[in-house]
């Protein structure tokens, strides 16, 4: 059974009161709980210990700091999402703090947190040997020892401060060794990161730097690729693209002269292109036309429509 919790949808505090009653008295177990639009002090009061049949919760613009405390109650977490972003929420600006008993949540395989206002991750997440894919989009620095996660497969992360040092950030990559899937962004810097060798096996990457017109350096040698999106200020599609043999399908943003050059014909699995975040190509009939003439078997997806 799922729920919905939204304070938005109550219409007294002895409305919330007694949703909650109702929850705690439910014969069926609840394995699934969305919160919304919660302050802190309203978090206070789930009674999470009677929850222990949740696998998954997902927390929106609500308070965290007393939800992450009773984390030692979700024997049977498996997924979990936090999202807060922008001022028009129950907490406001007010920096929030993600406990450190989130490491006794250790059934959790997923967990998404995007947050303008957790500033700090504790080193407790590092703590949670059954994450296999993980986002974090944060203020704070990576927690250090995050290679214990061994069983991490997909990890994205999304710089969301300029003041974060981007070389501890890389060096706290560089000892993933595990990784299918990676996602970076950082839309601060001007320069492209200088990734290592332990990403040379990942079949997913998605490079998002739109100050930055250069590709990383090891790209040219990420021959397991299956799926790769670029979103920065690239000119064109270097020739080196080629060596990707397993290359099915190819997302760019950004790109300048909106060409797909006849030498990507070489490449044998590839079966998309996706243009349509490409704003400033205006594509013409005769230049669809043409695309068409040129890629008879691949899905062409455009800026002005899909062909």
């Amino acid at each position: 059974m799922k729920y919905l919790l939204d304070l938005e949808k109550m219409t007294s505090d002895l409305s919330y009161k007694s949703f909650i009653s109702d929850l705690t008295s439910e014969n069926e177990p609840i394995e699934a709980l969305d919160i919304k639009g919660l302050p802190e002090d309203k978090m206070q009061e789930l009674p999470f210990k009677h929850f222990d049949n949740l696998e998954e919760i997902r927390i929106f613009d609500s308070g965290i700091g007393n939800f992450s405390q009773q984390a030692q109650y979700f024997s049977n977490l498996k997924s979990l999402t936090v999202l807060q972003t922008g001022e028009n929420n129950a907490v406001g600006d007010e920096e929030q703090i993600l406990s450190s008993n989130i490491g006794k949540a250790n059934a959790l395989t997923n967990l998404y947190i995007c947050s303008d206002k957790i500033k700090y991750l504790p080193d407790a997440i590092c703590q949670l040997k059954n994450i296999e894919n993980l986002t974090l989009s944060v203020k704070g620095l990576l927690p250090e020892k995050l290679y214990l996660l061994s069983k991490l497969k997909s990890f994205r992360f999304d710089m969301m401060s300029e003041r974060l040092d981007e070389k501890l950030i890389l060096d706290t990559i560089s000892k993933l060794n595990n990784l299918d899937s990676f996602s970076y962004t950082n839309p601060f810097s001007k320069r492209v990161p200088d990734f290592q060798d332990n990403l040379l096996n990942l079949e997913n990457f998605v490079f998002s730097m739109l100050n930055v017109s250069e590709l990383p350096t090891i790209l040219p040698r990420m021959t397991k690729l299956k799926y790769l999106h670029l979103s920065n200020s690239l000119q064109t599609i270097p020739e080196w693209f080629v060596n990707l043999k397993g290359l099915e399908y190819l997302t760019i943003e950004g790109l300048a002269d909106g060409q797909i050059p006849l030498f990507l014909k070489k490449l044998p699995n590839l079966h998309t292109i996706n243009l349509m975040a490409c704003l400033d190509v205006r594509l013409d009939d005769s230049r669809i036309e043409q695309i068409k003439n040129d890629f008879p078997e691949l899905k062409i997806l455009g800026v002005n429509a899909d062909y």
